[in-house]
């Protein structure tokens, strides 16, 4: 758990909290800060011309293009490396539909691809000696991406230890430093390849020797030695191509190496965030507000009952989505929906991170226990089904619930199942288990802390003891249970923050990763929207969001 404090009365004592916050979440990385280089890269030495089986270099016709648009043009954002940044937008062939993906995401941020298909540290580093840095004006940020080529058994005679890798990414970068001062150089992690037993799509399928695959995870992990936060960042986006299992995603990389088109859109929506603010490119808005019910046809009561009324969906779709999204369920006792900072205003609060929103405005109980649940489940269900339409990563979707609202998701996160394959209803067919779940000043439990108006709004005047046990989240806590942040403060009159505390014990008692802000005053609801406490619960709820890797480092 994290304190802001033991005994502050008033709200402004956060106003020199949050002056200084922005340092601290700038040490905890929207990128990468390590210590410095480690003494193993510092005695390494960097991969040789002719180390990669071919002759000395002389200019190729790629070469001498690049060198001539560099000389004559002006660009933003170089990305720089081997065949998988070839393959966007100008590889050709099989590649082609890649164009698609620079005219949206890098043409718009004026970039020169200096991808060179089959390229190593050495063979890259001698192109941007012999030209390919001549720029007329320095761009803004050089992404590179390099050294998968260098560990690459089957196609090379001679590779390199991963201090070798490294130590040659840091002659280029070096490099860059030297020639362009004010250029920022992302540095992106050696992207994930398929070993032998993974099976691959299509043709030509790059199975990996396992000592390869180790030397890629080293030398990828100990790249991240050579950010320092100011000109140089690092970042590390692999999880995007990977399954739960920790597989090759062959949807996204066919060949067990390439991204395919929806791969390089993945990784473009990807890195966004971070180009955008190392760029100072203007914030990401809201692209479209959608409205639609929830339920196809009447909506389920149980019992094979329905009803006409139906739940409302609302989708705030970023202009840039970065892959996540999250349901909102707002609070309200149950009773009523609150709309403002908790409905909209979160809506549009993730679209600025490039998150998804879909605020729910779930049927409310009366009594019906199991109507708003149904609702959230279904939800979650529904956003997994249009996650394509929407650029969404059906494995990072999740929730977010205030007050009544929070009870709503920590249900959700504790009462789930898999979908029902085969389902006439495609929807039914989803998961409805959140991937992560954000409990703002909720209600958890229906025992002693419990707030009264919610529980009888839900459960009814006199409920069953087996409901009130069902509807308890706190003894519903499973190793299964997702990720949970949870905020409250310890002033709350309304909801007592006991119910945080309480959940927050029973996750960690079933070892599930959680994080708890709580704040010594604030009330229910953090004394306002704009103000110091909301600021500060986003903020540590967005580098909780980080951390698990939901959302790009810099989003």
């Amino acid at each position: 758990m994290r304190s802001y404090g033991e005994a502050a009365e008033r709200v402004a004592a956060y106003l020199l909290f949050m002056k200084f916050l922005p340092l601290v979440f700038l040490l905890c990385g929207a990128v990468l800060v390590p210590g410095g280089v480690g003494a193993a890269v510092e005695r390494a030495a960097a991969p040789q011309l002719g180390d990669a089986d071919f002759a000395q270099p002389s200019p190729s016709e790629r070469h001498v293009a690049k060198v001539a648009a560099v000389k004559s043009g002006e660009y933003d954002l170089a990305l720089i490396g081997d065949s998988i940044t070839h393959t966007v937008g100008e590889l050709g062939g099989k590649y082609e539909a890649l164009r698609a993906v620079w005219e949206r995401h890098y043409a718009p941020r004026r970039a020169i691809n200096l991808g060179h298909n089959g390229y190593r540290t050495e063979n890259v580093l001698w192109n941007l000696q012999q030209g390919e840095l001549d720029f007329v004006k320095s761009p803004k940020v050089a992404m590179i991406l390099i050294g998968t080529n260098n560990a690459d058994d089957r196609h090379f005679a001679k590779v390199h230890r991963p201090e070798e890798i490294v130590a040659g990414t840091r002659a280029i970068v070096e490099l860059i430093k030297q020639r362009h001062p004010s250029t920022k150089i992302l540095l992106l992690r050696i992207f994930p390849r398929g070993g032998d037993g993974e099976a691959g799509t299509g043709e030509g399928i790059f199975h990996t020797s396992p000592e390869a695959l180790e030397t890629c995870r080293k030398a990828g992990e100990m790249t991240a030695q050579l950010a320092d936060g100011k000109q140089v960042f690092w970042l590390d986006i692999n999880r995007v191509f990977l399954r739960p299992d920790g597989s090759i995603n062959t949807d996204l990389m066919p060949d067990l190496l390439h991204p395919n088109l929806a791969g390089a859109e993945a990784w473009a929506q990807a890195v966004a965030p971070t180009l955008d603010r190392l760029m100072a490119m203007p914030p990401r808005t809201t692209m479209a507000v959608e409205k639609r019910g929830l339920w196809e046809g009447p909506a389920p009561l149980g019992e094979g009952k329905s009803e006409a009324g139906n739940a409302q969906v609302t989708v705030y779709r970023p202009e840039r989505p970065n892959g996540a999204a999250a349901v909102i369920c707002p609070g309200g006792g149950y009773g009523m929906i609150v709309t403002g900072r908790e409905a909209a205003g979160m809506g549009e609060w993730l679209n600025r991170h490039g998150i998804t929103g879909i605020v729910l405005e779930y049927r409310l109980p009366a009594g019906r226990a199991m109507v708003p649940l149904w609702d959230a489940q279904r939800a979650l269900r529904w956003v997994r089904a249009e996650a394509g339409k929407w650029g969404v990563d059906r494995d990072r979707v999740g929730m977010i619930g205030f007050s009544a609202g929070g009870h709503l998701a920590a249900s959700a996160a504790t009462h789930f199942d898999g979908g029902v394959a085969g389902a006439a209803d495609v929807v039914e067919r989803e998961s409805c288990r959140p991937n992560f779940a954000m409990l703002v000043y909720p209600v958890i439990s229906m025992g002693e802390w419990t707030h009264g108006g919610s529980k009888e709004n839900l459960l009814g005047p006199h409920p069953a003891a087996e409901l009130v046990e069902y509807f308890s989240n706190e003894k519903r806590v499973s190793a299964q249970t997702p990720p949970c942040f949870l905020t409250h403060a310890r002033d709350d009159k309304t909801v007592s923050f006991e119910n945080s505390q309480l959940f927050h014990r029973a996750l960690l008692a079933k070892q599930v990763a959680t994080e708890y802000v709580e704040f010594p005053t604030g009330d229910h609801g953090f004394v306002g929207n704009p103000g110091p406490l909301w600021e500060a619960w986003q903020d540590a709820a967005l580098q909780w969001l980080r951390k698990l890797q939901v959302i790009p480092q810099g989003d």
